[in-house]
């Protein structure tokens, strides 16, 4: 099986529509003379205007993982994209001639709801599955289903959660360094805790609940009352 293949299935919509316009924009932005790294740039910059974002995040990563040369691949598929898009419906088992059951939506809006939406994640792992349900859930009474589930699938695929939700422009509080409350860490700065704990292991090795006292200590000596 060909990469190209491989690669029309690298990511899903909500409706054919949408992924009609997909393979049309790899189709306009696969230039003869372009670099990967020109046509990489390109389809995640128009991707978010046009899809959604998320999506060619996903699939230049899809991509560049099956070996080979990723332009390569691309071409195949930019060659012939009404191929690539009857391959696409057809691994979903779906008529390309519905084309008619697109779901629209505006950028703006998507991006005004992230923006709005996306600091309601605590940063933890225990509270991601509650935030994604909610998210989703919103986000699809908004007619926003379709950029949000693909935003989340590829956040997912991330090694950092809250640092991809920062590339978005979405500042998410990450939960305080060795549990310690956020009364502690209000009065000595997330980044002053973060250095104190890199610089002395056996400091960060503590309980998280006798790291909070000596530290609630600490700021007493000083004259900061910390409540509680």
């Amino acid at each position: 099986m060909s990469n190209a293949i491989s690669a029309v299935s690298a990511v899903q919509f909500s409706d054919l529509g949408a992924a009609q316009r997909w393979f049309e924009l790899i189709g306009e932005e696969c230039t003869p003379e372009i670099t990967w790294d020109e046509f990489r740039s390109a389809l995640i910059t128009r991707g978010a205007e046009t899809v959604g974002s998320g999506y060619a995040e996903a699939f230049v990563q899809h991509v560049e993982a099956l070996g080979g040369d990723p332009l390569d691949t691309v071409k195949e598929i930019a060659a012939d994209t009404g191929w690539a898009f009857n391959s696409y419906a057809a691994a979903l088992g779906a008529d390309p001639a519905e084309t008619a059951t697109v779901t629209e939506y505006e950028p703006a809006a998507w991006d005004a709801y992230l923006a709005e939406n996306g600091p309601a994640w605590d940063g933890t792992e225990g509270q991601w599955e509650t935030f994604t349900t909610w998210f989703l859930y919103h986000a699809g009474e908004q007619g926003l289903a379709t950029p949000a589930q693909a935003f989340i699938d590829y956040v997912v695929a991330q090694p950092d959660r809250v640092a991809t939700f920062a590339a978005y422009g979405v500042s998410i509080a990450a939960p305080a360094p060795g549990g310690v409350s956020e009364e502690v860490v209000e009065l000595i700065g997330r980044a002053g805790l973060d250095d104190l704990l890199a610089s002395d292991p056996e400091l960060a090795a503590l309980p998280a609940d006798k790291l909070d006292t000596l530290l609630r200590e600490t700021l007493a000596e000083m004259g900061e009352a910390v409540g509680g």
